[in-house]
């Protein structure tokens, strides 16, 4: 596959996996000269994200439309706050961050020095993005990683390409072009990735992955840090509000078309107020999808939706609100 990898030379180059290892020594090669370590630079990145979500919320809007379905209040809460709320909160606290801790308490062996706790950047690190939000699980850990004084190689999901494309534009323009790269690619440019032996890497998505993304790292002994998803099981007690039960899982199993690890997963309810529940939930999604225009939901692609429709097929149970396939196009 021929890989999207954006540099200062060509922020639009066409290149093969194999310009990866020059990319991750530039990267490495900035992290030495010092200036990410200082305040005036992290601050100016943060800024610089601050901009970029300001200046371009149409264009992010759009690009969630193209992969995921998204209107644009569903991008703005799900992906544009959320993030900006991150970048502003590390960029007010930043001073505060950056300053050493003095530690007291002193064994009696020690007296009477001094000890403090300073924090230090890693180094050069990777960040492997998801689809299901594409700018706030991939931006999200870029605020914390320029925050903290790292350098990037930011890998956003190929299965948000509009995404991806649109954070391999603006990110040069608003950042700093040598400290963090926007590379993209499939699994095998992540493979490529993780074999340069970063100083640390983050990633979210799936179980699966995940163990691939540990085996990759494991040989350089790259320290990884994981966001993986799970079940999202909901207990209604037969004292609860139904009603606010009730719009509370139709909303949550809405957002982003249930493709998001806070979507329940199955609700588990008293038999006493089971049937009023159900009655509820279906009152409340046609409530939320009744302003829709397409009155449906997408799903990001055909695996996906076969696997949705597996479980349709599967189930001994009674449909209580659909079904009604789109047709692809």
């Amino acid at each position: 596959m021929t890989t999207e990898i954006s540099t200062p030379a060509d922020q639009h180059a066409a290149s093969e996996p194999s310009r990866i290892p020059g990319i991750v020594r530039g990267l490495r090669e900035t992290f030495a000269t010092g200036r990410t370590r200082e305040y005036q630079w992290r601050k100016a990145q943060l800024v610089g994200l601050e901009r970029l979500f300001k200046e371009n919320e149409a264009a992010i809007a759009k690009a969630l439309n193209d992969d995921l379905g998204r209107s644009s209040a569903e991008a703005w809460i799900a992906d544009v706050v959320g993030t900006v709320v991150e970048i502003t909160y590390a960029r007010k606290h930043l001073k505060r961050w950056m300053r050493r801790k003095r530690v007291r308490g002193l064994p009696m062996a020690q007296q009477p020095a001094k000890a403090y706790v300073q924090s230090e950047p890693y180094g050069t690190t990777l960040i492997i993005g998801a689809w299901n939000f594409p700018f706030y699980l991939t931006i999200g850990p870029l605020v914390g990683a320029v925050a903290a004084g790292n350098t990037v190689a930011l890998k956003p999901s190929e299965l948000a390409p509009a995404c991806s494309a649109l954070m391999a534009k603006l990110l040069p323009q608003y950042l700093d072009p040598h400290a963090v790269v926007v590379v993209e690619g499939d699994g095998y440019v992540t493979q490529e990735l993780l074999a340069q032996g970063f100083d640390k890497a983050m990633f979210t998505g799936g179980t699966e992955i995940g163990k691939r993304i540990l085996e990759g790292a494991a040989p350089h002994l790259t320290p990884v840090a994981l966001e993986l998803g799970g079940k999202s099981p909901v207990y209604v007690a037969s004292d609860a509000n139904i009603e606010v039960a009730a719009r509370r899982i139709g909303y949550m199993k809405g957002l982003n078309s249930g493709q998001v690890c806070l979507a329940p997963d199955y609700v588990i309810a008293d038999a006493s107020i089971r049937d009023e529940l159900v009655e509820k939930i279906k009152e409340s999604w046609a409530q939320f999808q009744a302003d829709r225009e397409d009155k449906g939901l997408r799903v990001l692609n055909q695996r996906q939706f076969d696997r949705l429709v597996g479980y349709l097929a599967a189930t001994e149970g009674q449909v209580a609100v659909g079904v009604r396939r789109m047709p692809r196009v």
